[in-house]
């Protein structure tokens, strides 16, 4: 019986897309995909047949700052049926399972490959469940969104968060500074770009600081009167 409910709440889900489609207004859009994606989220984190099944979630160590792929939904592209995956990512995302979130993404980019959207979702959140740290799996996720958008501001962005975990700061301030200079000014989320570069270039500007003053200070060994 629960079953055939989950099943006709799915009918439901794909009428009301669907339906969107041919719509006038895009108001319809936050209806039809919290439907969709209520159902997506019950079916991948629990098993509808079994009734009080418990869901299984794997959290993130991360728990201090803010969350790193935080900015991703500003620099969506296209507004598609591949953008309902980012929101159920998304959400995974901000309830801590920041596992589920990229797992959610590598199975979304194997239904809609030619999505720069997802391919940059799905290294932002490898990203983020890695502390920041790049990993083989988030190259190569940029790097397939740079191939499908050569212009898309997300792995400039990313791979600067991760320069900066690295601790190459030259590395940060050039993506930013490149990603900075081609993006819209009324860009949501270019203040918080700009935070990051003016942060950036002063680390740079303090270590450079240091280091000049470093063999002066060493140079100088003759004791004092």
């Amino acid at each position: 019986m629960i079953g055939l409910i989950v099943v006709g709440l799915l009918v439901l889900a794909v009428v009301a897309l669907a339906a969107w489609r041919w719509l006038p207004s895009p108001a319809y859009l936050p209806l039809a995909a919290a439907l969709s994606l209520g159902l997506a989220g019950y079916a991948w984190q629990g098993r509808p047949m079994l009734p009080g099944t418990p869901v299984q979630r794997v959290v993130s160590t991360q728990t201090s700052g803010e969350r790193i792929d935080k900015p991703l939904m500003g620099m969506v592209r296209r507004l598609d049926a591949a953008t309902n995956w980012l929101m159920l990512s998304d959400s995974l995302a901000r309830s801590g399972d920041s596992e589920s979130a990229a797992k959610v993404l590598a199975k979304a980019t194997k239904l809609y490959p030619q999505s720069a959207d997802l391919w940059v979702g799905y290294g932002a959140a490898l990203l983020a469940h890695s502390d920041g740290q790049a990993t083989r799996a988030s190259d190569i996720a940029f790097a397939e969104a740079r191939r499908r958008d050569p212009g898309h501001p997300g792995p400039d962005f990313y791979q600067g968060i991760a320069a900066v975990r690295a601790g190459d700061l030259n590395e940060a301030e050039r993506l930013w500074s490149r990603v900075y200079q081609r993006t819209d000014g009324d860009a949501a989320w270019r203040q918080d770009l700009a935070q990051r570069l003016t942060l950036v270039r002063a680390l740079i500007a303090q270590r450079d600081a240091g280091l000049a003053a470093g063999p002066a200070g060493a140079g100088d060994t003759s004791p004092q009167q």
